[in-house]
């Protein structure tokens, strides 16, 4: 099997193409080379005159003449590369330039040396008439540097002058470097071109003496070709490996780079070097795009071979037919590299980013080479934060132990986050700073069952923070609207307030790259949005929200491309028949239209497998704990199965959320396999009841806010949202309502009447504690914790807002919140009991119903049920005393080897009505269990009590009781068969029973 062709980088790495192409295989070409490749700024640009050679032919300007197979690649200019030095042909000049190795640097370091250098040159180019006749014989050798090529041509001319102007050259430049403490760049430096300059990306060092010439390296053998046939090149002490995945796959021998483009005549990899350990440092976590180094190296990327190729079906693997290959040592992570697409018919040359790339900028035809192997995970999963008791002398033990990792939280600065500045928690103690929050899991869950804990937190990283928290001045605004986009490094000195409120799970808005501002107009599907950070800013968010016990989780628009600035439309040129199937080219030709961009070529295999790849890319690469498929109904459904089976099988963890119109969960969880989906209606019914309908349809719409709906088989398999999601809260028409009767597009609190009004914040606690107490996972948009109003968008005035998260009306709705959150998450009933409806009033608003569960206990270690470290400052975790809990909740010796049963009964008034001012007043609700019936109650939380914006004496407490009281917790039997109770207007009362 024939060898594939073997370059090398100006720093002696190695570059391979496959011979194999029978497409490219031994082509010439007398088109003109073009000029350098552009400054970054025109990056995004597209240049006819780009250059288009192949890796057997050497193209002068004049097309005046070609030379033979070279071992070797066209540079910058069509460079012809050797170890440790470049015999160049320069684009930019009317004739042919033979340049020295570091050439241009050498202007920066010594402009003396530099123009002596130009004038060697200069007398240099007597030889090409000789370079041209000797082609053939250059391509045989395997030359360190220029000197050794021009020894090897003394029998075709009489090279001797320009031999010792060069000695004396390098003598003389030996002997300024020796003496000067300017830092020299060498073959690793990483240089920026700048304003038509290069700059120098490295502090400056003193420099003793030149480096060592290189040895030159004898050519590697060659392995033999593996199937699918690719090269397989040693380099260096590694070798490479059959790679089938598309965009760039670094290896220990290099990059590979693979990009499927069916219809292109040829394609050109333009690459930059590896930048070094410090360089490096910085550009982790950089978006500037002038700090990366430029890619100049010009690669033609040979065809693979299609003999033996067919088309695949539904999620089919590569290689696909039409793919380009390259691989080059001395590129590897944040290298920087763009595709130059050569189409067909025209002949035209496109600049394109790599539509697998990890890291991208906006608007510039650029990528950045990730390494996912290089991060260093501290919590590549969220810390387990079950609360246990160990058993002693058969019984259980007081002693609180958490079940968690040894490796302790993110180190952060209490005094960074606005929130927990606000809420007073400004200590530089993170313990203090953020209580923490447990999570009954029995030890008998597993699988989907583990995620009925979850309490969602929805969240718009470019509108999260920079507005009133002191930000404004470092956060970058939108190049399109001017508004500030805040991003993933402040976000992240915000987690220890949702921690703080006891969220544990955040659902991010779309992070991959996008145009627009909300996020769902995807233009680069596996590189995170630019301006909110690099790859290392997400996965830093990723790895401390783990630390505090959150998990997160990506929104994924897969239906459709962006409506403006696309990044893949007409990849390779336009369609073959024009628009007479839609054009957009190969990802989108034939897919149709969308409300919202161009519809993908579904029925394409090459593009099923590009989609399917996208969400175990985001699960793996980034540790994302869940995704959530945006308007999954618009992708074909044997698409999505391809999309949920490649997952399951690759990322077996990851928690699939589907937001499905209509809302079936037939199709979406049973057929197309998801684990659970968003669930619209009951958002319609809630603010239905909060406007008092009609009493004939209350029952109904009550039992659809806290039941299982028609085709659910559990509780987590839904996500409720009675306060809204982006979509309710937010509005792109500056506030206009969605219509008259419906007052969308809006904060819950002001469809109630806004934060002035009592009765709306009444209603608002209501909600929220609904959500809680009834079946489905709780899910609230940014801002409804701290009672943010208006409406939602990304400009200044409607972002979150962080000058009122610590006034009066927000400090007491967060405290509801962090209660409401503390017990849902304690309370295995509250999380997986079944609800049953045990009575119903409509006419006075009440609906009261249980929820009940077998808590298995394990041999050596028991779940407690409602066990939390005292929280520090205000709001308050929890109301009941944590001896209380223990007490109360605690396993007791004789059910320890049993297990017990969880129970609560949760009491929802929806009126202005109440019971309760005195003894004879109270509300009764039957109880006709008889279990039921013999347990002691306690109210955990109420929606109504004083700290949370109600008043003393609204609910069941002992200082309810009586004001000077300072214990809480009262014990309520069953008489009569009823439990009698106060009950608050606009209210929800959870009792739990008694278990020890």
């Amino acid at each position: 099997m024939a060898s594939p062709a073997l370059g090398r980088s100006p720093s002696g790495g190695r570059v391979c193409r496959s011979s194999h192409t029978p497409r490219n295989r031994n082509r010439r070409s007398n088109r003109k080379s073009s000029d350098s490749l552009p400054r970054f700024g025109s990056l995004g640009a597209h240049s006819a005159g780009s250059h288009s050679g192949s890796a057997d032919a050497v193209e002068h300007r004049n097309g005046s003449s070609r030379g033979g197979d070279l071992k070797s690649h066209p540079s910058s200019g069509g460079s012809i590369v050797s170890d440790g030095g470049a015999v160049s042909h320069n684009g930019n000049s009317s004739q042919s330039d033979l340049t020295l190795p570091t050439h241009e640097r050498l202007r920066e370091v010594n402009p003396t040396l530099w123009e002596k250098q130009r004038q060697l040159l200069s007398d240099m180019r007597a030889l090409r008439g000789a370079i041209e006749k000797t082609s053939a014989t250059i391509a045989d050798l395997d030359v360190g540097d220029a000197s050794s090529v021009v020894a090897e041509l003394d029998t075709h001319a009489d090279p001797q002058a320009i031999q010792d102007a060069l000695k004396a050259v390098e003598q003389e430049l030996e002997q300024e470097l020796s003496n000067t403490t300017e830092h020299t760049p060498g073959s690793n430096d990483a240089v920026a071109y700048s304003n038509g300059t290069y700059q120098q990306q490295q502090t400056t060092t003193t420099t003793p003496s030149p480096p060592p010439p290189p040895t030159p390296t004898p050519p590697p053998q060659m392995q033999e070709q593996q199937e699918p046939p690719m090269p397989e090149t040693p380099a260096g002490p590694h070798a490479w490996v059959p790679e089938h995945r598309l965009g760039a796959n670094v290896q220990p021998a290099g990059t590979v780079f693979r990009v499927w483009a069916p219809n292109a005549q040829s394609v050109t990899l333009v690459v930059s070097q590896k930048p070094d350990a410090e360089l490096s440092a910085r550009l982790e976590y950089s978006t500037t795009v002038m700090e990366y180094p430029e890619p100049t190296w010009r690669i033609v990327m040979e065809r693979e071979p299609e003999e033996g190729l067919h088309e695949g079906e539904g999620n089919a693997p590569p290689p696909h037919a039409g793919c380009w290959c390259a691989r080059v040592s001395d590129v590897g992570h944040l290298s920087t590299y763009l595709f130059e697409v050569e189409e067909k018919h025209s002949g035209k040359k496109l600049r394109r980013r790599d539509p697998w790339a990890r890291q991208t900028f906006q608007g510039i035809a650029l990528n950045v080479v990730i390494d996912p192997g290089v991060y260093a995970w501290s919590h590549a999963h969220p810390r387990d934060t079950n609360v246990v008791t160990t058993s002693a002398n058969g019984g259980a033990s007081l002693a609180v132990q958490r079940r968690a990792s040894d490796i302790p939280p993110y180190s952060f600065d209490a005094n960074a986050s606005a929130g927990l500045r606000a809420l007073g928690d400004n200590t530089s103690a993170q313990a203090a700073a953020v209580p923490w929050f447990g999570d009954a899991n029995d030890p008998s869950t597993s699988g989907s069952d583990a995620n009925t804990s979850m309490v969602m937190y929805q969240m718009h990283l470019g509108s999260f923070t920079g507005h009133n928290d002191g930000r404004e001045d470092f956060i970058q605004r939108h190049a399109g609207t001017g508004d500030l986009v805040s991003n993933l490094r402040h976000a992240r000195e915000e987690l220890p307030y949702l921690a703080r409120m006891g969220f544990n799970t955040i659902q991010l808005l779309p992070t991959p790259e996008f145009t627009g501002l909300w996020g769902y107009n995807p233009v680069m599907f596996f590189a995170p949005h630019s301006a909110y950070g690099t790859p290392r800013d997400l996965k830093d968010f990723v790895d401390s929200a783990h630390s505090l016990g959150i998990r997160v989780i990506a929104d994924l628009a897969l239906h459709h491309g962006a409506a403006k600035d696309n990044s893949l439309w007409d990849y390779d040129g336009p369609s073959e028949h024009g628009d007479q199937n839609g054009g957009g080219g190969v990802y989108f030709e034939g897919g149709g239209g969308t409300p919202w961009g161009r519809a993908f070529a579904f029925w394409k295999h090459e593009v099923v497998h590009f989609l399917t790849a996208v969400g175990p890319a985001w699960a793996k690469e980034y540790n994302i704990d869940g995704l959530r498929f945006d308007s999954i109904h618009n992708v074909p459904r044997d698409v999505v199965h391809s999309m949920v089976a490649r997952l399951r099988e690759e990322a077996p963890d990851c928690f699939l959320i589907a937001e499905h119109n209509p809302e079936d969960p037939g199709v979406a969880l049973r057929d197309l396999g998801f684990d659970t989906m968003w669930s619209l209606s009951a958002l319609r019914d809630a603010e239905s009841l909060m406007n008092r309908g009609d009493d004939k349809t209350f029952e109904r719409k009550m039992n659809s806010i806290v039941d299982l709906r028609k085709g659910y088989g559990t509780s987590n398999e839904y996500i409720t949202y009675l306060l809204g999601g982006h979509d309710e809260v937010g509005c792109r028409s500056n506030g206009a309502f969605h219509d008259d009767t419906q007052r969308h597009h809006r904060h819950a609190i002001d469809q109630y009447g806004g934060r002035d009004s009592w009765h709306a914040r009444a209603k608002v606690r209501l909600l929220y504690a609904a959500m809680v107490a009834g079946n489905g996972i709780p899910m609230v948009f940014m801002g409804a914790e701290s009672l943010q109003g208006g409406f939602w968008h990304t400009d200044e005035a409607h972002r979150f807002d962080w000058g009122i998260v610590g006034d009066e009306e927000s400090v007491s709705m967060q405290s509801c919140v962090q209660a409401a959150n503390f017990v849902r998450r304690m309370t295995p009933a509250l999380q997986r009991g079944e609800v049953k409806i045990i009575h119903s009033h409509p006419p006075k608003g009440v609906m009261v119903f249980s929820r009940r569960v077998w808590v298995p206990c394990a041999s050596e270690e028991t779940v407690l049920t409602g066990v939390a470290e005292d929280a520090v400052g205000r709001p308050e975790a929890h109301y009941i005393p944590r001896e209380d809990w223990l007490n109360l909740y605690g396993a007791s010796p004789e059910n320890q080897s049993n297990g017990y049963e969880d129970a609560v009964l949760v009491v929802m008034n929806l009126s202005e009505f109440q019971w309760g001012e005195t003894d004879d007043h109270m509300y009764g609700i039957p109880v006709d269990n008889a279990d039921l019936r013999s347990r002691e109650w306690v109210e955990v939380f109420q929606t109504q009590r004083k700290e949370f914006g109600g008043w003393k004496g609204s609910g069941n407490a002992a200082d309810d009781d009586d004001p000077k009281e300072d214990a809480v917790v009262k014990r309520i039997r069953v008489t009569d068969g009823h439990l009698k109770v106060r009950v608050a207007k606009w209210s929800v009362h959870i009792f739990r029973a008694c278990v020890g």
